[in-house]
């Protein structure tokens, strides 16, 4: 009321104010945060969707050698001498710039738009008899549209600006379906109009075609044929794709044929090595946990072969990679970095002769500086952390008993709404919501899939029915990217591993159509649920105590979900 208004406007402080000040200045943010959570429910009901508007972006800068040094091997070739491994410590310049920033807003139910903008600029010096333009770029815009559950349309434009010269123009419609549980196909219609001269006004039109095919194979494969008309482009032909997807790794293997005829592919896993001299709590030996990837490109217009790892940084949402490769076009090293959607990456040529040092080099020098560079940060991580003055494990649980409080205190406001949604759900045959845990999702399998006092004892994983099922509307729950789950209200962050790579986890079991289903869901992963590849194939016991679970939800009350909820110290 009128005093809490006021009390907020009392503690306006600064961040040089006592650390007691701040802290009532968060409380009392948070309150108002909750108040204004709790006003547009009971005006609006319950939000639909979280994380309406989502940011990714890709920046590019490529590195090669300045062109005095390429006129100096030009020159050694001329007169036979040979290129050492000295020139890959040459210096290096910045061939060109590129930038490329998208923005997803759902804007509806059922309706999303999608704008996004590229530059690119050139470093190098424009020739002579060139228009002097260096740089370029673009502006797009696209909406996709929910036809129907199984159907998706999608409208695309996009403007190509250039310095000196008309805009070109690219239109596209595409159409999604889902034809069965295993089988979904996509076509695509496209025209580009760029322009005819500088001054005549007239556009050439180019119309391209594209038709496209899914199948699940198995229960993590997939193939897909695609076939591209498209007079102009090297990407006309047909191409026939297999991918499989599991938990601790991923593959792809392509065929081309066409006007580009060749083999390209990849293959990455999560690669656990022990780290001599290093042991845990528990005597066993730490491991340093990373995702090895090799791809490779044998095709008519390109020759590449790429050896990388990257790691993701503890604590953080940082990903850093280094990757090694050689290609018709030189030896390269290939930086890339990725943190919440904004991508990184910088292929650096390092020489284009193929000498065997100078392959020797590219392959083996990044992991030895990354194995020198984990020597040297070991130390320094150790003295930041004895310099932290980080609490002990009984004030660390404490803590997470406080936050597991608070998210239980959201759900006493959501657990008479979700209970009404869910008997009307089960009673139709609707979106019933059994089990869901969000956190060490491993642990909760290793503790027997028991769902008690809403979460682990060592606070590793929580207990989020009421919320999911709160957060369901028309037998549909829809959660997007881009949004760590802990910030839903109901959730909170439950204790991590120390040597966590991936974060937390969601996994959901729920009742659809008096069918069961399971699916899991990384921390920023989106979740559409009910989806028929979640149905649950001889599920065995682990369905039949679903299926008890289920029917003892339908006789607990309100009061019986909360106390499980809070735990007791």
């Amino acid at each position: 009321g009128d005093g809490l208004a006021a009390g907020r406007e009392i503690v306006q402080v600064d961040d040089n104010a006592p650390s007691s000040l701040r802290k009532v200045r968060e409380e009392i943010e948070k309150t108002k945060l909750k108040e204004e959570i709790l006003r547009d429910i009971r005006k609006n009901g319950m939000p639909e969707q979280y994380g309406r508007v989502r940011y990714s972006g890709l920046y590019h800068m490529s590195l090669a050698p300045s062109s005095r040094r390429r006129r100096a091997v030009s020159q050694d070739e001329g007169r036979g001498g040979g290129v050492g491994l000295a020139s890959l410590l040459d210096l290096l310049e910045v061939g060109v710039i590129s930038l490329n920033s998208n923005v997803t807003v759902q804007a509806t139910d059922k309706d999303t738009l999608m704008f996004g903008g590229q530059i690119g600029q050139s470093m190098k010096q424009p020739s002579r008899g060139s228009n002097g333009s260096s740089s370029q770029g673009s502006l797009s815009v696209t909406m996709r549209r929910e036809v129907s559950p199984v159907s998706t349309l999608e409208l695309s434009a996009q403007c190509q600006l250039e310095p000196g010269t008309r805009s070109s123009f690219h239109s596209s419609v595409k159409s999604v379906r889902q034809l069965t549980k295993d089988d979904s196909a996509s076509w695509e219609v496209a025209c580009t109009s760029t322009p005819v001269g500088d001054e005549s006004g007239v556009y050439d039109h180019e119309l391209e075609l594209e038709i496209c095919s899914t199948r699940r194979l198995g229960e993590k494969t997939f193939g897909e044929f695609a076939w591209r008309f498209d007079p102009t482009r090297v990407e006309s032909g047909m191409s026939l794709t297999f991918s499989k997807q599991a938990k601790m790794s991923a593959s792809s293997f392509d065929i081309h044929a066409g006007k580009v005829m060749g083999f390209s592919g990849y293959s990455s896993r999560v690669v656990s090595l022990p780290l001599p001299g290093t042991r845990g709590e528990d005597g066993k030996k730490k491991r340093a946990t990373f995702v090895g990837k090799a791809s490779f490109k044998a095709r008519t217009d390109a020759l590449d072969l790429e050896v990388a790892a990257s790691k993701k940084v503890p604590k953080t949402q940082l990903n850093l990679g280094w990757g090694a490769a050689i290609s018709h076009r030189g030896l390269f090293w290939r930086l890339r970095a990725n943190h919440l959607g904004q991508r990184f990456f910088i292929p650096i040529c390092l020489t284009s002769s193929f000498t065997l040092p100078n392959i020797c080099a590219t392959f083996a020098v990044p992991p030895i500086l990354a194995g020198l560079g984990r020597l040297a940060f070991s130390p320094l991580q150790k003295w930041y952390a004895a310099m932290q003055n980080e609490s002990d494990a009984e004030e660390s649980n404490k803590k997470l008993c406080e936050v597991f409080q608070i998210a239980a205190s959201d759900c006493v406001l959501m657990v008479g709404p979700a209970l009404r949604k869910r008997k009307a759900s089960y009673n139709s045959g609707g979106l019933v919501i059994v089990q869901a845990i969000y956190g060490d999702v491993e642990s909760f399998r290793e503790e027997g899939n028991k769902q008690e006092e809403g979460g682990s004892r060592e606070y590793r994983w929580l207990d989020v029915v009421i919320p999911l099922q709160f957060m369901c509307r028309n037998d549909k729950l829809v959660i997007h990217s881009g949004i760590r789950k802990h910030q839903l209200m109901g959730f909170c962050e439950p204790a991590a591993k120390d040597d966590e790579e991936d974060g937390h986890r969601l996994l959901v079991r729920y009742l659809y159509n008096s069918k069961f289903h399971e699916c899991v869901v990384s921390d920023m992963g989106s979740l559409n649920l009910p989806y028929e590849g979640h149905a649950m194939q001889d599920g065995g016991d682990l369905e039949a105590s679903l299926k008890a679970r289920s029917e003892e939800l339908e006789e607990e009350t309100a009061e019986d979900l909360i106390k499980a909820l809070i735990k007791k110290e």
